[in-house]
């Protein structure tokens, strides 16, 4: 192994202890610095570890980010009127630049106790709420990166549905803006209730600089999906292509319950996800379909867990890579069966076009069965264009780019079909038009 790949990283983000919010609540002081020892007590990342065996950190100058101040933002609240198109459809928005927080929620939602608020403004006008939900799904002690964005919790937000709640319209968060340099520590915090019911959108979007000019991101995102609620989750990540970033998301079904999970990764340097669903009760229901697409020398790492923890329950995944360049990705999945876990049914599938000759899929599913009596099963591929659908399309005047792109989006319209949402669906295939065609 070249010497290059032996370094560690040395050195931390310019923060200290006294950096950490300060809050009149106890249970949120002690959350923040509970999470700032995990942080220090825990090292970084190497390739020695298993789970980044696969993704060198020793380029990332981390000493010279400067973490974001999110205090020093203007916030300001958006009635339906001031924002016109913006919140049409929308039940709730919230953008999270990098100098200001917009917030919008709509009187329906309001009238029905529905809390959307940004997460500097939670601990302090719902402090007694967030203190009983943060950290209780994504624990600070689960890496280094979840530590820190634990202890400063605060670049975020809280969605808090209550019990019977149904909203037909959509939830909106946007994350926009990573400067050269800068460091972003982002957390979610999605509460549903028995019975609830709503969509959300979450968007991390920022444009590209100069790869020399690195940013940063470590990312939490914890949903809880309790019984007969119903959570439809469109996660997408286009940050600019000068950012790194690493992010732990789980969610938590209980009984009845459902999640449907969509992500889509188009950009980033170098990307590390962890994405857990935790089925406790029976009846819990998980469906997780992704996509990501890599270009130039792009480095995407996901890594999926779907753990069965009680009997009858069921999750489905599939997830789909388009790679470019010298791009590289890495799926690698498991299924969990817990010993007691009987009549579940799990399966996932991860397939790979491959339209580079320098570009690498590596593709691991996994599976760790300890109860009798179950359903599991996964699927891996990785290919090429077929020649004889290029010369299908070729032999009726497309030009061999268009058909390229026309055979990609045909890959992943099974991922495509999931998502609702017209606007996303158009936004989504421009930003890939501009990577395939």
């Amino acid at each position: 192994m070249p010497k290059s790949r032996q370094r560690t990283v040395s050195g931390e983000i310019a923060l200290s202890k006294g950096d950490l919010p300060n809050l009149k609540n106890d249970l949120l002081n002690e959350y923040h610095h509970k999470a700032w020892e995990f942080y220090e007590s825990l090292p970084f990342p190497t390739r020695l570890d298993e789970a980044w065996r696969r993704t060198d950190l020793s380029n990332l100058d981390i000493q010279k980010i400067i973490p974001h101040n999110v205090e020093k933002r203007s916030t300001q609240l958006f009635l339906a009127s001031r924002l016109s198109l913006l919140t049409k459809n929308y039940s709730g928005q919230i953008l999270l630049g990098e100098k200001h927080v917009r917030t919008f929620l709509s009187e329906n939602a309001r009238d029905q106790g529905v809390i959307f608020s940004d997460l500097l403004s939670a601990e302090h006008q719902h402090a007694d709420l967030l203190a009983g939900m943060i950290g209780k799904i994504v624990k600070p002690q689960e890496g280094k990166f979840a530590a820190l964005a634990s202890a400063f919790a605060q670049d975020g937000v809280l969605l808090y549905v209550p019990e019977g709640v149904v909203l037909e319209h959509p939830f909106r968060i946007i994350f926009s803006g990573a400067q050269a340099f800068s460091g972003r520590m982002t957390h979610l915090v999605v509460w549903l209730e028995e019975g609830a019911s709503i969509s959300l959108i979450t968007d991390y979007e920022s444009p590209s600089l100069p790869s020399n000019l690195q940013a940063f991101n470590a990312g939490v995102a914890e949903f809880n999906i309790s019984q007969n609620a119903d959570l439809t989750l469109t996660d997408t990540q286009a940050w600019g292509e000068h950012v790194w970033s690493f992010t732990h998301h789980r969610a938590r079904v209980f009984k009845n319950g459902k999640i449907t999970w969509i992500t889509g990764n188009l950009g980033c340097q170098k990307f590390k996800a962890f994405l857990d669903v935790d089925l406790i009760e029976p009846g819990a229901e998980a469906k997780m379909n992704g996509f990501y697409i890599s270009d130039r020398q792009q480095h995407f790492d996901i890594d999926t867990q779907q753990n069965h923890l009680a009997p009858h329950t069921i999750s489905d995944l599939l997830y789909k890579g388009v790679l470019l360049g010298q791009s590289k990705a890495i799926w690698q999945g498991m299924i969990h069966v817990a010993p007691h876990a009987l009549k579940i049914d799990g399966f996932q599938t991860n397939n790979n076009l491959i339209l580079s000759s320098t570009a690498k899929a590596n593709s691991i599913p996994g599976l760790e069965i300890l109860a009798d009596d179950v359903s599991c099963s996964h699927g891996a591929t990785v290919s090429n264009i077929d020649d004889t659908e290029m010369f299908y399309l070729q032999s009726r005047g497309i030009p061999r780019k268009e058909a390229s792109a026309l055979i990609t989006k045909g890959f992943l319209h099974s991922v495509f079909s999931m998502i609702k949402n017209k606007d996303l669906i158009t936004g989504m295939k421009q930003s890939i038009d501009k990577k395939i065609v």
